[in-house]
């Protein structure tokens, strides 16, 4: 049976106009198609993700809809990477809101009709952990503030053809070691999760004259034999090595404390995704029932979006009604003496509203 499902399946993929359909629809077509043979929703369900499996169909998080050519993603995403790439400061970023404008530069792309192609890049989607805010971008760095104001930031140095870059961390003169030892630690991570080989160089400064250690592979050599100092090449003065920051590096407060941060980004990325998911399935609830949905992204009252009803003759007939996609745990909590849930209002003009 299975088998059956997915050739019948396979068969609509080739077919053009049949590209990102829900999956009641789908199963009613399966049902045209093979008239002889009986099945129910988990079989439909097993033969999309067997096919998924193989790159052949995706279910989306929303909507229940099932794309059935899957490449069609990439040609949207390559969209997108363009438009970066070609913006005028060269920070390679584009606005969210850019990507959902009915003019956004999709040329080359196969495209969806207008209502599919709104939903599809729902599908198409940086994370931050909150402990630092972001100052500015560049193309190739980016600087950010401390809760305190302090300045620190990253730099990026690629070396063509290798594969191979060099990420390089500054701070302002003012910023404590403290501040340093978290943020270090943290891109480390990041990179060593992430990256195939990392390494982690310091650069040393003499505290009698002021001369930096310019021999990075001395520093090695100096580690890796167990030594806690270099000379320096000036004054002929002791360098620590071990400092303050590579002894705090290897403390548990440390650790804890990046343990945190992730589990931070980890959540503001799960909101996010989440966020992107109700958007996508409010959408896609809307224009199965034939009436009009529009995301808000600057609206207040903490309104998400809002849905237009049509009149009898299919327009906009004003009629709308406003929908909230976040509240969650933000506004609802759990009476402790009764077990009761209560949903604050934190301004009372929003219940006027």
């Amino acid at each position: 049976m299975l088998a059956e499902l997915k050739s019948a399946v396979m068969k609509m993929r080739d077919t053009a106009d049949i590209r990102l359909l829900r999956f009641a629809e789908l199963s009613q077509r399966l049902e045209q198609a093979l008239p002889e043979e009986k099945f129910g929703e988990a079989e439909v369900r097993t033969a999309v993700t067997l096919l998924a499996n193989h790159g052949l169909a995706q279910h989306l998080k929303f909507g229940d809809l099932v794309l059935l050519q899957p490449e069609l993603l990439n040609g949207y995403a390559s969209a997108i990477i363009r438009s970066a790439r070609a913006h005028k400061d060269e920070i390679g970023s584009v606005l969210e809101a850019d990507i959902y404008r009915p003019e956004f530069d999709f040329t080359g792309v196969d495209r969806l009709p207008r209502a599919d192609e709104e939903l599809l890049l729902r599908a198409v989607r940086l994370w931050y952990s909150q402990e630092f805010e972001h100052k500015e971008l560049w193309r190739n760095a980016t600087e950010f503030a401390s809760s305190r104001g302090h300045v620190l930031g990253m730099k990026i140095a690629n070396r063509q053809g290798k594969g191979e870059a060099t990420i390089s961390l500054f701070f302002d003169v003012k910023a404590p070691d403290e501040l340093k030892v978290i943020f270090i630690e943290y891109v480390h991570r990041h990179l060593a999760r992430y990256g195939c080989e990392v390494r982690r160089d310091r650069r040393y400064v003499c505290g009698v004259c002021g001369t930096p250690v310019r021999d990075l592979a001395a520093v090695r050599k100096r580690f890796e034999a167990g030594k806690d100092f270099i000379t320096c090449q000036t004054c002929d003065e002791r360098v620590a090595l071990i400092d303050f920051i590579e002894q705090r590096l290897k403390s548990d407060p440390v650790a804890r404390k990046i343990f945190k941060m992730e589990e931070t980004a980890t959540r503001t990325l799960d909101a996010q995704a989440l966020e992107q998911i109700l958007i996508g399935h409010v959408q896609a609830i809307t224009g199965e029932a034939n009436q009009i949905f529009r995301p808000l992204t600057q609206f207040d009252y903490g309104i998400d979006g809002e849905i237009e009803f049509k009149d009898n003759d299919g327009r906009a007939s004003g009629k709308k009604i406003y929908v909230q996609l976040k509240s969650g745990n933000s506004y609802l909590r759990e009476r402790q003496r009764d077990g009761s849930e209560v949903f604050d209002v934190k301004d009372e003009r929003h219940l006027k509203y």
